[in-house]
């Protein structure tokens, strides 16, 4: 390698290399990798460092960007590197895996883009990787991409980015990447056309700059972008069209009294050929009700049709930007590409890159994922590119990857079930608690088209509705989110994240009561009453120890009514409501759980009995039947009586649940409360219950039918 040793001034452009340094060729043995790789998933080789040898790359390779990004990179994420060898027995190899990560792009699919690298004995927070390519048409182009990094981000750079990817997603990804109802225009084939939302914003070249003017479309069709972006603070409100300011956003304004993340997202639309674009502050009237009201009932519309959704992901307010990091111009090396028969045939590139985060969620996991219109926003979009401070990431229906064209997880998975989607939705935060159902309406829409069902209103659906009602808390409820118009059984009454009972169980019972939802909003059921008992004390930690933590999750039903512990801090879960069931005439036989909404002050409760759900073989409180007793008629191993009760030496208030709930099956049922203490007829609800066979003995309990409001 062509490289001046103890140079204290990198160099910058193209480095011409003749061959690799001794670290790269000996230690990496990169130039042996390229020629055999199979190019139809990742390529992955593991090279083992000697502790001599890795003080060789130290001495003869100082230079060397490559090897002191290796270097670097175990010195980040272990911070003595030599330290590791000297602890280790004589002779101790430190094994290095390397994986040549391929691209998922239709025009270069197989390819390798990405070199990266780990050390599988060490957890690394950032793993480090290089580009590689291969200029198009030559010899390494058989293997390697033919497109370099982005070394700036400029909306030029990203808006030509964002055109070839749109052109290859149109071109050849399929219809299901389109947006719905599109037709090709008729001057290009590739291009979309959809019918407009009702006002757009015209991006307008002039010889000073951008221009960009409000427009009423008139139902005409064209293409245009939209924007996902946090408002952020009152302090911060981002720029917004109101009746006052209405017909200056009619005459236009320069992009350059936009606020940051506006005008960035403007000119990478215009940048990538596109002439309009959707922004929600600015195309709604936002101090006229009515038509906020109609463009709201519009959203699933607009988000869906755009030819591309611009998540500004890591941006917490309109004047941060898309908040994209510029790193300095990458050194690129050139190296001579050899062939399998090794002789030299061309060239191919390398180039460090900066390192960016091991888990992906922690790209997305920014201000913008954490907003209840942005959820919605991601979930209707056709086409979507998320901005991140780590890069720019695409997701259509076809594919999810980096801007290298390599295969991302951006574990978005609002469509894997509805109980899903409800449960991340919930987690979100929003700022008027009156929009928590009104944000999912786009979302409901398209629900409706999938799904064999009909949306009943307050965000249950027809189909297994008496599941739906079986939600609680994951957290403490924020005293200002309570909506007083919604039924007590509603889910969006109360603001915080909520999980719902029934979702992914296996093997769940189809005899769940009878139940539907009335015009008046209130639930009519036919289910059984039961009066239990209510320990007072809270369910202790103990308690959950005698679960196994190290069980899959979900392998035990009673995590389903039981936070996992692991997941939260014990502190935290003391506020949850937890508390045991028994039977009121007989304090030592426990029932089951119970999960208020809210703290429970009395000794006794209701529940009325929705359903129940078979436990799983692989269960730890499974009865495989070695433990029947006379008269369980059931063949479930819990019994009655004192020894339901498994008293710890150190206080009467605990219970192993490994004893105590051994059955074949467990019960679902709401807490409840009568409107009208002398009649048991209306209820309203006051949170959920697991309860054991046993529970269901008393020989009067029959069901009828009962009304929650």
């Amino acid at each position: 390698m062509v490289l001046p040793h103890g140079s204290t001034n990198r160099p910058t452009g193209i480095m011409e290399c003749d061959s690799f340094c001794p670290g790269c060729y000996d230690l990496f043995q990169i130039p042996t990798w390229l020629p055999v790789i199979s190019t139809d998933r990742p390529h992955k080789r593991s090279v083992a460092i000697e502790a001599e040898k890795w003080e060789t790359i130290r001495r003869l390779c100082p230079d060397c960007l490559i090897c002191q990004k290796f270097y670097t990179s175990l010195e980040d994420n272990y911070s003595q590197p030599s330290t590791y060898f000297m602890d280790q027995k004589p002779n101790h190899s430190l094994f290095a895996e390397f994986c040549l990560d391929i691209s998922s792009r239709v025009n270069e699919y197989g390819r390798v883009a990405l070199i990266r690298w780990s050390f599988p004995s060490i957890h690394m927070n950032t793993p480090p990787s290089l580009a590689v390519w291969a200029n198009s048409g030559s010899p390494a182009c058989a293997v390697l991409v033919s497109r370099p990094p982005l070394s700036k981000y400029t909306p030029n750079t990203i808006g030509h980015f964002i055109a070839e990817l749109l052109e290859e997603c149109s071109s050849h990804h399929g219809s299901g990447c389109c947006p719905p109802n599109a037709s090709h225009s008729k001057n290009n084939a590739t291009e979309e056309e959809v019918d407009l939302p009702t006002r757009l914003l015209s991006i307008l070249k002039e010889d000073t700059g951008l221009r960009v003017k409000l427009v009423e479309t008139s139902g005409s069709k064209g293409r245009y972008f939209a924007l996902s972006h946090t408002w952020g603070p009152p302090e911060k409100r981002p720029l917004c069209t109101t009746r006052k300011t209405f017909a200056k956003m009619r005459a236009g304004i320069p992009d350059s009294d936009l606020p940051a993340t506006f005008r960035e997202a403007v000119r990478v639309t215009h940048a990538s050929g596109v002439s309009f674009i959707w922004i929600d502050s600015l195309c709604i009237i936002q101090d006229d009700d009515e038509d906020w009201k109609t463009q709201a009932a519009a959203m699933a519309a607009v988000y869906r049709n755009a030819s591309l959704v611009i998540a500004a992901a890591a941006s917490d307010d309109s004047t941060r930007g898309l908040c994209l990091v510029n790193t300095h111009q990458p050194v690129v090396y050139r190296f001579p590409y050899r062939t399998a028969q090794g002789t030299i045939d061309g060239c191919y590139y390398l180039a460090p890159l900066p390192n960016g985060p091991l888990r992906t969620e922690e790209t997305i996991q920014g201000p913008l994922r954490s907003r209840a219109w942005a959820f919605q926003e991601w979930y209707l979009a056709t086409r979507i590119v998320l901005f991140t401070t780590y890069g720019i990431y695409w997701k259509c229906a076809r594919f999810e990857m980096d801007e290298r064209g390599v295969h991302t997880d951006l574990l978005i998975y609002e469509r894997f079930s509805w109980f899903y989607l409800l449960e991340e939705y919930s987690q979100k935060s929003i700022t008027r608690p009156t929009d928590r159902l009104v944000a999912l309406q786009g979302i409901i829409s398209v629900e409706q088209e999938r799904r064999n069902d009909r949306y009943l209103g307050l965000g249950v659906w027809e189909h297994d509705l008496a599941q739906q009602l079986l939600w609680r808390r994951q957290e403490d409820v924020p005293p200002d989110s309570y909506i007083a118009q919604y039924p007590s059984w509603c889910w969006a009454a109360t603001g915080g994240a909520k999980f719902w009972l029934m979702d992914d169980i296996e093997n769940t019972a189809s005899a769940f009561s009878p139940t539907t939802l009335t015009d008046r909003g209130c639930i009519v059921l036919k289910a059984k009453l039961l009066r239990v008992g209510v320990i007072s004390a809270l369910i202790l930690k103990c308690c959950y120890d005698s679960i196994d933590p190290h069980d899959d999750y979900d392998a035990c039903l009673e995590e389903r009514i039981l936070p996992w512990l692991t997941s939260l801090p014990w502190e935290s879960l003391k506020s949850q409501g937890l508390h045991l069931i028994t039977n009121p005439l007989q304090a030592n036989s426990i029932l089951g759980i119970a999960n208020f909404d809210h703290a429970q002050r009395t000794s006794e409760a209701l529940c009325l009995i929705l359903g129940s759900s078979d436990r799983l073989a692989d269960d730890p409180c499974f009865d495989d039947g070695t433990l029947e007793e006379d008269g369980n008629e059931d063949g479930n191993g819990s019994q009655e009586g004192d020894s339901m009760r498994q008293l710890h030496a150190d206080t009467p208030d605990c219970v192993d649940f490994r004893s105590v709930g051994r059955s074949k099956r467990v019960y679902w049922a709401l807490l409840v409360e009568p409107i009208q203490p002398e009649s048991l007829k209306r209820f309203k609800r006051v949170g959920v219950a697991m309860l054991y066979p046993h529970a269901m003995k008393p020989a009067d309990l029959e069901s009828m039918e009962y009304e929650l409001v």
